[in-house]
């Protein structure tokens, strides 16, 4: 009688097991790396390696506690950030990399596996997908557009680098740099690149861009810049522009870069709102602002328009100056000043929770980011260095001065969920003025009520 009751515990037992066996092999697919193009390449750098060799097929995760062989440190970066060679900055990168093994006392290997920037199976919906169900697939070390850290920082996805990073590598960042890796008062990342938003023109029609709104009205000048993006980034203003947040601190509005918290004050907003009912009368400004979503939108309506003033970043105009080297770069006019640029760009952070790897991550980035080593790859892969003293890098270029003083005048994207909330509000209220012929003070009080 026993044998047969244990008998039958067994059968009532398989179903159960093969029920998490199946559980086990559906989370391992859901998390195992996507193999479309374009969305993920593997390459490792091991201490006697020369160069990083691309290894698309077999992606390596990291391991929690080596017990034999080199420790390896993964690290998921974005297209750009590819050590394939035939990527701008790839073989620069692929060497410095190499470079930070080799250096190494034990025997290490970085490990790089590029992600989609945004969206489903892009680098933060990995993050926050694999991090519940399949932890071991996650990286040491990831890259993250400077806007969506806020996400990984609320959901726990990234750790404080306080403690970790010197002290004096934070302090030689542009200011603007260092406040968009700090969350709540903390240093959650490190910037690697930057981009901000400048006027380009072209001087033989317009010989004295004008530097603030009475100037650029007196004169006549046409103004091409969006009032809306393609909101691909997570994050609920993910589709308000940087220009509109730009006036708004060219208005008067001051951004406190430790909180990075963006409120609506009445004055700025009217200046800011009033300047956009005067161009518009006067024809200065697109009435039809669907029409310009997005900064290559705007260069497209440029080329056609050339006696005009365009809003662009610095990266569509690196790219773009071979082929228009008429052009000049001015700074974005302002009330009685430029308006400051809005910074963006992608921060480094560190994921594993264990202390060791913590460890050999934080040297990892240290290793990386020092002027020489982040100068030299942001001028290959084609952004804006996050020191300083990064330019000194370049190859002779007659905007580098102008870029760095742009820089040094940046403010950093704001965060939080007030801040997103004015934004929005502040961008309706902009809509309302331009599109619907909305008075300035009313279109302003509007958007006060709809953040109260």
């Amino acid at each position: 009688m026993n044998q047969k009751r244990i008998l039958q515990a067994r059968m009532m037992r398989r179903p159960t097991i093969l029920l998490v066996l199946i559980l086990a092999l559906v989370l391992m697919t859901a998390c195992a790396p996507a193999t479309a193009p374009g969305s993920e390449s593997s390459s490792g750098a091991t201490s006697n390696a020369a160069s990083v060799q691309p290894n698309a097929d077999t992606p390596v995760a990291p391991v929690a506690t080596p017990l034999s062989g080199p420790l390896v440190l993964t690290l998921w970066t974005p297209d750009f950030m590819s050590t394939d060679p035939a990527q701008p900055g790839g073989a620069l990168l692929a060497e410095t990399l190499a470079g930070f093994a080799a250096a190494r006392t034990e025997p290490l290997r970085v490990v790089t596996q590029t992600r989609s920037r945004y969206g489903k199976g892009g680098l933060l919906d990995y993050l926050r997908t694999a991090q519940p169900v399949a932890p071991g697939i996650l990286p040491d070390v990831i890259a993250l557009d400077a806007a969506e850290l806020e996400v990984a920082v609320a959901a726990g996805a990234v750790r404080p680098l306080d403690g970790l990073i010197a002290p004096e590598l934070l302090a030689g960042l542009y200011p603007a740099a260092r406040a968009l890796g700090r969350i709540g008062g903390q240093q959650y990342a490190i910037p690697f690149v930057l981009d901000i938003e400048h006027v380009v023109y072209d001087p033989v029609v317009t010989s004295n861009p004008p530097e603030t709104w009475t100037g650029l009205l007196t004169g006549n000048t046409r103004y091409l810049f969006p009032f809306s993006i393609p909101a691909v980034r997570t994050g609920p203003a993910a589709g308000v522009p940087p220009t509109l947040l730009s006036h708004y601190l060219g208005a008067g509005y001051v951004l406190d870069f430790e909180t990075r918290r963006l409120e609506l004050n009445s004055e700025p907003m009217l200046r800011m709102l009033s300047f956009y009912d005067s161009a518009t009368e006067q024809g200065q400004l697109d009435e039809r602002p669907e029409d310009l979503i997005g900064l290559e939108r705007t260069w497209q309506f440029y080329e056609a328009n050339t006696d005009a003033i365009v809003q662009t970043s610095a990266r569509q105009y690196l790219a773009e100056r071979a082929q228009h080297p008429e052009l000049s770069v001015a700074p974005a006019p302002g009330w009685s000043n430029p308006s400051p640029p809005i910074a963006s760009g992608w921060v480094l952070a560190i994921v594993t929770p264990d202390p060791e790897r913590q460890q050999r991550a934080a040297e990892l980035l240290t290793w990386l980011m020092t002027p020489e080593r982040n100068g030299r790859w942001a001028a290959a892969a084609g952004w804006l260095p996050v020191f300083p003293e990064g330019w000194g890098y370049w190859e002779d270029n007659p905007q580098t001065a102008f870029l760095d003083g742009q820089l040094k005048a940046a403010a950093p994207l704001p965060v939080g969920a007030e801040s997103a909330a004015a934004a929005l509000a502040l961008q309706q209220a902009a809509l309302s003025v331009v599109r619907e012929d909305v008075s300035p003070v009313d279109a302003a009080q509007q958007a006060l009520s709809a953040v109260q």
